[in-house]
């Protein structure tokens, strides 16, 4: 907690803050569902968690990256609540009468979730089951993935080139090697 504070503070001082609710905003656009937060709402969450202790800093780890990550889980994590409830195979005469009921939701919002359904549950399994035990595999890959390159991926993390590629190649292996047959049927079309 203490390490968490101070890289909190230097990134007030450094201007990384601003950084992290820029980044939040856009990722809460992409998803379509900024309305659904204040802006710093998901960071607040972050330090709760981590004083609560349901979240680990680890000071090893950049604390941008591991920012960026805990806010693109935080949005995750808000998609899901708001995917289960309309988890009823997505009947649209449902989907219709539960908008009316609860304004919370908008016409995009529905589309988004219907239209993702399966990415949101391969992205669960890919970070949280098969590489929820190699967090450095799994930020590796999640900025890769997001069109980072490597030189970029070892500027914002701090590591070396290397580890990058050992991290991407190890995620890589492990989706391969465990990742449920429904969605290797899908990466063979």
């Amino acid at each position: 907690m203490e390490n968490f504070l101070l890289n909190l503070k230097k990134s007030l001082e450094d201007g990384v803050f601003e950084e992290l609710l820029d980044f939040e905003q856009s990722w809460l656009r992409f998803r379509q569902i900024s309305h659904h937060f204040t802006p710093g709402e998901t960071i607040e969450m972050i330090y709760e968690g981590i004083e609560s202790g349901n979240i680990t800093y680890k000071p090893e780890i950049n604390f941008t990256a591991f920012m960026k990550v805990q806010i693109k889980n935080m949005v995750s994590n808000r998609l899901k609540r708001l995917k289960n409830k309309f988890n009823e195979y997505f009947d649209e005469e449902k989907l219709q009468d539960l908008e009316r009921s609860n304004g919370e939701m908008t016409e995009s919002e529905i589309k988004y979730i219907e239209s993702n359904y399966d990415l949101e549950k391969l992205e669960e399994i890919c970070f949280e089951k098969i590489l929820g035990d190699d967090e450095i595999a799994s930020i590796c890959l999640m900025e890769f993935t997001n069109g980072k390159k490597v030189k970029e991926i070892v500027e914002d993390l701090g590591m070396k080139e290397d580890d990058v590629y050992s991290g991407i190649r190890r995620a890589r292996y492990k989706i391969k090697k465990y990742l449920p047959e429904e969605f290797k049927k899908l990466s063979s079309n």
